[in-house]
């Protein structure tokens, strides 16, 4: 037994609130009030409700760590948890160092403190509790960064072009980045895609995005073909004799393809050509929409073939995407158009 729940064992036996025979119901209803307790009904709650498996982990890892950090603070139940509770803890994240004496990402900081404001949110949205201790956290303002790496097309050309497609896995890796950049997908999406999921004859793909959203995005006449050429020649000699995974790329021993293997494919590739930019697979997702936003492509169009729940996380490509800026520049800016050369004054003879 729980030092608190022979704390509260004695105080229910001294105050003689229940026969002896019902002590045991009283400390399992106590136990209910836990928040780890709360916890698992929340979980499966996130199951039923078809969250997916890597959500729930999620969730559940950011969560042991509050609980965690209550525990040690002699904080176990939910009618204990204060909003000087959640304001400590938010304290505590911000002033954390990492073993190399780093501070936690603004990301991290946020995804800690959210989890816990959406869990007691939804206490009080099952009449678990009347009480939000959560409802005084103000979250940290995320951090803008622009995308890290954008190809340009002929840098993008010149990596596809050395790759040796006369080679069964030379002909898989050019597919691979044939279907990044003309589709835009994510790696974990690229990863995902069975055989049957490429229309080749409409020119489409269904992908499984994140939160187990799908959606259908086109992709280019030449991506299509080289997806064709690929499962006709190459997929064929990886998977024989091997019991077929249905994954559309897979490796030499006919297994589906990992991320880290799809990361140093495309890190390698990009190396071989020489480009100083770094990235690996998502540099391709860059370059895929802000070569559409170059091309005035529609930005809801973007959102609807990237994935993107929120129309702010697309808007970050209006940054990068600077050939349409530059050319309103050089059109309409009265020093931005190219200046005759000026003659320098001749030097002054010195006197003699």
């Amino acid at each position: 037994m729980k030092p608190q729940q022979a704390a509260r064992l004695r105080k229910v036996r001294a105050l003689k609130l229940v026969e002896p025979a019902h002590e045991k119901e009283v400390l399992a209803a106590a136990d209910d009030a836990r928040l780890r307790a709360f916890a698992d009904r929340y979980y499966k709650w996130l199951e039923v409700t078809h969250y997916s498996d890597v959500t729930i982990t999620g969730k559940q890892w950011y969560l042991e760590k509050f609980f965690e950090w209550c525990e040690l603070r002699s904080v176990e139940r939910l009618d204990e948890v204060t909003p000087g509770i959640i304001e400590g803890y938010q304290k505590h994240i911000f002033n954390y160092r990492t073993k190399l004496g780093k501070p936690l990402s603004i990301t991290s900081q946020r995804g800690m403190l959210l989890n816990i404001r959406v869990f007691f949110e939804w206490l009080i949205r099952k009449r678990f509790s009347t009480n939000n201790p959560a409802s005084v956290l103000d979250l940290p303002r995320p951090s803008f960064k622009l995308p890290k790496s954008v190809f340009s097309i002929s840098e993008i050309e010149k990596l596809l072009s050395q790759i040796d497609v006369e080679e069964p896995l030379g002909l898989r890796d050019r597919t691979i980045i044939e279907v990044l950049y003309s589709s835009g997908v994510r790696r974990k999406e690229l990863r995902g895609l069975k055989v049957r999921d490429i229309d080749c004859e409409r020119g489409l793909v269904r992908v499984m995005g994140k939160g187990r959203r799908e959606r259908i995005v086109p992709i280019g006449a030449r991506a299509v073909e080289w997806v064709k050429r690929y499962k006709e020649e190459s997929r064929p000699h990886l998977a024989a004799g091997r019991t077929d995974p249905d994954f559309l790329f897979i490796t030499h021993h006919g297994k589906q393809i990992s991320l880290d293997q799809l990361s140093k494919i495309a890190r390698t590739l990009i190396l071989a050509a020489n480009i100083t930019k770094g990235g690996a697979c998502h540099a391709f997702r860059h370059s895929f929409a802000t070569h559409l936003l170059d091309n005035d492509t529609d930005l809801r169009f973007i959102q609807a073939m990237l994935g993107h729940q929120n129309i702010e996380s697309t808007k970050i490509y209006t940054h990068v995407a600077l050939k349409k800026l530059k050319e309103v520049h050089t059109a309409k800016h009265p020093t931005a158009a190219e200046m005759p050369e000026v003659k320098q004054p001749k030097p002054r003879r010195k006197k003699a």
